[in-house]
């Protein structure tokens, strides 16, 4: 018997909550650098003590990384959506005995529970004003986990009923 699918909704969980604060750290500092740098740069640039010009290079180097970066913004939205849909489509592939129905609901009761204290969290530290012009930036993780218990209990009734629907499908002795 193969119970995979029962931690499945708790790997949506972290998986979905790293992605969200790993791109949104590494746009905070990127986009702080960047401007850092320019401003000192720039006064660097303005004693004209050096032929280089700094802000031009630092334009062809960082500022392309930067660019590149910002592309976080969509990338770890469409990653936590990949996911769930990776997710749904493991319970078609899990095979369990009906008997597991009550474990998996108590699992299910578990991480709404949990996923309502990680969306608040999330709303208090996006509220952060260091952070929040970053996290505004980022809407369809902010959709998802502004509202994560709603999309935690859909995707264990969605995965409850390919679950228990496809064991019909099998044979259990």
């Amino acid at each position: 018997m193969n119970n995979q699918g029962f931690g499945a909704i708790f790997l949506v969980i972290i998986l979905a909550v790293t992605i969200a604060f790993i791109s949104g750290v590494f746009l905070y500092m990127t986009q702080t650098i960047n401007s850092e740098l320019k401003t000192q740069f720039k006064e660097i640039d303005a004693k004209g003590e050096r032929p280089i010009n700094y802000t031009q290079t630092l334009d062809n180097t960082l500022g392309k990384t930067t660019n590149h970066i910002t592309a976080l913004r969509w990338i770890s939205g469409f990653l936590i959506l990949g996911l769930i849909i990776a997710i749904i489509f493991g319970c078609y592939l899990v095979t369990i005995s009906p008997m597991f129905f009550v474990f998996y609901i108590l699992i299910m009761i578990m991480a709404t529970i949990l996923s309502a204290e990680i969306s608040n969290a999330y709303q208090i530290i996006i509220a952060d004003p260091t952070l929040s012009a970053t996290f505004a930036t980022m809407p369809i993780q902010n959709f998802i986990l502004n509202n994560f218990v709603l999309f935690i209990v859909i995707i264990g009734f969605v995965g409850a009923i390919i679950m228990f629907v496809n064991m019909k499908k099998r044979e259990y002795l």
